[in-house]
């Protein structure tokens, strides 16, 4: 018996919320590409299948990527629709509440029609879809919660409307951090044991660059010795 409460069958098959690839990516986005990426060579027992891309769409996430290639940099993860261009987004981007609700239900009908024969749901992106199936939530922060002002009003009315019953359908929750593992005991009454702390690493990009490299860098964005580089987006 796992720790999600059910014996798991072999291959595993895994159906995971892949939404934030189909538009610019950011912390999310990129999370969900290099478990793709790495899952499958690293967890040759677990079939890992992006909802979006095996059901909605015509080219699989698995025919973007070469065989045997290096796992790829953040330019590289971005999936490009025919013709270069990225993708339209779907459910999400900062459209009206109601037609973000209508979207996400509509969403959510087909993917409850397509995911029946999955053994596990995998929700990256803190708010899991409405699923029978046994469900595991990524929770990165609380940000939402704690921080509303921060956010756009479509994304907080979601969590009003969605992030309590999400949390009652998740059997097991995965954390990015201790300090993430201790909001959700806290603020949110989550029993310790139901979550797992998962660091998430950094890719090769991320790494220290020779002298010469950072001067080629300043000198063509034309940036002083010292600067402030503010990376996220809220």
């Amino acid at each position: 018996m796992s720790r999600i409460g059910f014996a798991m069958p072999t291959p595993l098959r895994v159906i995971l919320d892949d939404r934030p690839l189909r538009r610019t990516l950011t912390g999310v986005g990129n999370y969900i590409a290099q478990l793709l990426i790495h899952l499958e060579r690293f967890a040759p027992d677990v079939r890992v299948d992006p909802f979006v891309f095996t059901h909605l769409t015509r080219k699989s996430w698995r025919a973007r990527q070469p065989p045997d290639a290096a796992p790829p940099s953040a330019a590289d993860t971005k999936p490009a629709a025919a013709g270069g261009h990225h993708p339209r987004d779907i459910g999400g981007g900062r459209k009206p509440w109601w037609m973000r609700r209508t979207i996400q239900f509509a969403y959510g009908c087909v993917f409850r029609w397509k995911t029946s024969g999955y053994d596990l749901y995998h929700e990256p992106n803190h708010v899991p879809v409405r699923s029978r199936l046994p469900t595991v939530t990524t929770i990165h922060d609380l940000s939402v919660l704690v921080h509303p002002d921060w956010h756009p009003l479509d994304r907080v009315r979601w969590y009003e409307s969605a992030f309590e019953a999400g949390l009652r359908q998740s059997r097991r929750f995965i954390a990015a951090s201790e300090f993430t593992k201790r909001e959700m005991v806290e603020r949110l009454g989550v029993a310790p044991e139901r979550i797992d702390v998962t660091y998430q690493g950094p890719r090769d990009d991320f790494r220290p660059r020779d002298d010469a490299a950072i001067r080629a860098v300043r000198s063509e964005l034309d940036l002083p010795e010292r600067f402030f580089l503010y990376v996220g987006t809220l």
